[in-house]
């Protein structure tokens, strides 16, 4: 599905005549809104869009902790040993992947909205 996102608007970009560094950037921003969305302001990820290999990466970073008191940025060190299956202590950091499956169908069609809008924008200027 990723590659999908990407290759469609490669092919967008092309007929619309929109550099492909402008559509990674549109992209990322897109996908930062739907991450702000799901995640909240306060959590730190990260969105890695590669538009040679079609590809988009999204990470969520959080803290290794004691209590977790938000699951968006923190995780104890017993999910986070689950999860990867190395050895974490209080205070590493945990990188998760996140699949564009795992925001459903409703934030995806959001994102694929906020994509189009931008473009027209781009388009206007």
């Amino acid at each position: 599905m990723k590659s999908e996102i990407v290759d469609a608007f490669s092919i967008m970009a092309k007929d619309k005549n929109i550099d492909r560094d402008i559509l990674a950037s549109v992209i990322k921003d897109s996908f930062n809104k739907m991450m702000e969305k799901k995640y909240g302001l306060d959590s730190n990820f990260n969105i890695m869009v590669n538009m040679e290999k079609g590809d988009i990466e999204i990470y969520l970073n959080k803290v290794v902790v004691e209590e977790v008191k938000d699951p968006n940025t923190g995780i104890d060190v017993e999910t986070a040993k689950e999860k990867s299956g190395e050895d974490f202590e209080v205070g590493d950091d945990y990188v998760e992947e996140i699949p564009i499956i795992d925001f459903g169908r409703r934030m995806v069609i959001n994102l694929k909205q906020n994509l189009n809008q931008k473009i027209r924008e781009i388009e206007k200027s």
